[in-house]
């Protein structure tokens, strides 16, 4: 009994650490892709200190411009050839860092939720998709860390000599850190599982009732968030902004599609350079104020949003296990999911409405008098605004679907509290009753005859032989004897 005891002790506080490596994991990640500091490299006796969306120690025509941005500029003139491939080569290992790291950070999200859940002794679902949850995070940052550096070919030594290469600075560092943690974790994850007391699922093991709850909740559900899924998606791809200047010039999410002589430049782009400059001309000012508050927006918004896709995960994951009848968690969490998803959805279209001041008036010009402009809102708004709705009614048809499946009822099976007891399914009983009752065949019968229920789906560690089940019904007492 001690030795049990111990291990159990054990495994909970392995459980306690690998949460808290976790939430160290992300802290790592979160202020290793936000920090200025991540290469540095010279180009005709300039210096540029870049971290993955900002150049905060540029010079001045270069100020506040991202890899991206510094292709854009650089590769017209052939003077700057080097200074161009260096941009874009780091352009690329940033997108493949980024898309590997999310993909890790949402599957370590999912291995907190199942670990969180076993520690609270709740049903943490499949375990082979345990162990693969555990694995994948770990593969991931891995993968996107180690393309990073080989892509950019950049110096992770002291001794790196910017003139001639690009030098890592200490942002990569701090995502090699987190990818050993994520490793760590993984280890450890593996450990609680084989060592976990398989004996002790049985008694904490439950069951979802949901009468006649059948496939259809799916049906019903899902097309309504995957109709919310992908008017999010493609209003990334539209235009969101316009404005008279004084044509009509269009403009998506991050960057304008045409300025001056620049395509597809990034919003603090235009606005840093202009904003660094001592402005000689009124446009300067307009373009400084006007595209910092668009790329301050996007940012708001793709910010926010990232948490909604978080919620939004969990909650196809939830609602994937209810369409196959799997326990999952704690049921009560189910009807929160849909909501939190929805609400971070809102906050972040109001955020980019709020500093982007844009609107859907008819009248879109440049404001007279205040070196602004007055930017309209396009079709890529409009899908975004499209999309949340999408998820309130599909929230709401989740809700209520569920709500009327499930009555919210959750029954805890623990076997070495029904040893030996008689225990009948209530619901099945009171629902022939019910039938019964609204017949006219049951006011001519003097009994009641019910068909004996499943076992397997009624009884739990039990017996019904001897049972009596009793109904009152007008003045006559209905026996039955089920043998």
């Amino acid at each position: 009994m001690g030795i049990k005891f111990k291990k159990t002790t054990l495994i909970a506080l392995l459980t306690f650490m690998t949460l808290l490596f976790i939430i160290v994991e992300w802290i790592l990640s979160i202020v290793g892709i936000f920090m200025s500091e991540w290469t540095s490299f010279s180009f005709m006796e300039q210096n540029f200190h870049y971290g993955l969306f900002d150049c905060e120690k540029c010079p001045a025509e270069y100020a506040h411009t991202n890899y991206s941005c510094l292709g854009s500029l650089t590769c017209n003139d052939t003077e700057k050839d080097s200074l161009c491939d260096k941009a874009q080569l780091l352009n690329k290992a940033k997108i493949v860092l980024l898309v590997f790291e999310g993909f890790g950070t949402a599957f370590s999200l999912l291995l907190f939720e199942r670990l969180f859940y076993m520690s609270l002794r709740k049903s943490y679902g499949n375990i082979i998709v345990f162990y693969a949850f555990s694995i994948i995070p770990a593969i991931a940052k891995l993968i996107g860390i180690g393309t990073y550096i080989i892509l950019s070919s950049t110096n992770l030594s002291s001794n790196c000599n910017s003139d001639h290469e690009i030098c890592n600075e200490k942002g990569p560092w701090f995502l090699i850190e987190s990818s050993l943690i994520s490793w760590l974790c993984a280890m450890l994850t593996v450990i609680i599982l084989k060592s976990r007391d398989k004996s002790n699922e049985k008694k904490i093991k439950e069951t979802l009732r949901f009468g006649n709850y059948d496939s259809w909740f799916l049906i019903k559900a899902t097309p309504m968030v995957l109709l919310a899924i992908c008017f999010t998606v493609m209003g990334h791809w539209w235009d969101w902004i316009s404005y008279h200047s004084p044509n009509r010039i269009y403009g998506s999410l991050m960057s304008m599609n045409k300025y001056e002589e620049y395509s597809q430049l990034d919003y603090m782009c235009i606005s840093g350079p202009n904003c660094a400059i001592t402005p000689q001309y009124t446009n300067s000012i307009r373009d400084c104020n006007a595209f910092h508050k668009l790329g301050s927006a996007s940012y708001y918004y793709l910010g926010i949003n990232f948490v909604s896709y978080a919620f939004l995960l969990i909650w196809i994951e939830h609602l994937i296990c209810l369409a196959l009848k799997i326990n999952f968690g704690i049921f009560c969490l189910n009807y929160f999911w849909p909501i939190f998803t929805t609400i971070a959805n809102l906050c972040g279209n109001i955020s980019w409405f709020i500093v982007s001041g844009a609107s859907f008036s008819s009248t879109c010009r440049i404001k007279a008098g205040d070196n602004d402009i007055s930017f309209c809102a396009e079709q890529g708004a409009t899908l975004s605004l499209a999309g949340f709705l999408c998820f309130a009614l599909s929230s709401i048809l989740y809700i209520v679907i569920l709500a009327r499946k499930a009555n919210g009822t959750l029954t805890e099976v623990r076997p070495e509290k029904i040893k030996n007891r008689k225990i009948l399914d209530e619901w099945q009983i009171n629902k022939a009753f019910e039938e019964q009752e609204n017949s006219n065949l049951f006011r001519k019968m003097s009994t009641l005859s019910i068909t004996r229920p499943n076992t397997q789906d009624t009884v739990l560690n039990g017996d019904f032989s001897k049972s009596t089940v009793t109904f009152r019904c007008s003045n006559s007492i209905l026996d039955r004897n089920l043998a």
